[in-house]
């Protein structure tokens, strides 16, 4: 029997990344920024997301290898500090842990 490995941090970090960006209309842009550091706080990834119109948005990425539920809200806390410093919204990408499908969700309330 086979099994599915679970992937690398910067595997899901690549993978979230390109989902986002794949949806985004094609006059949209994203800008990326891997690791920047603020302080005490590093998040994995910001996303800032720009329309035409001149409207942006920053995503602040936690991105975990294997998200257990009692690790759930450790994640969000990061992503949501970062957030809050950058005036954006938070998110935790993870891997599906049953099929290893790349599926990743929110930890705000939209």
């Amino acid at each position: 029997m086979t099994r599915n490995r679970t992937p690398t941090e910067i595997e899901v970090l690549t993978d979230v990344t390109q989902v986002i960006l794949d949806r985004l209309p094609r006059d949209w842009t994203g800008r990326v920024t891997r690791e920047p550091s603020f302080a005490e706080v590093r998040p994995d990834l910001l996303l800032e997301i720009a329309a035409p119109t001149g409207e942006r948005l920053t995503l602040a990425v936690e991105v975990k290898r294997n998200l257990e539920p009692r690790e759930a809200p450790g994640a969000a806390r990061q992503a949501s500090e970062v957030a809050e410093r950058v005036n954006g919204l938070p998110v935790v990408a993870a891997p599906y842990p049953h099929t290893m499908f790349a599926h990743y969700s929110s930890c705000s309330n939209f």
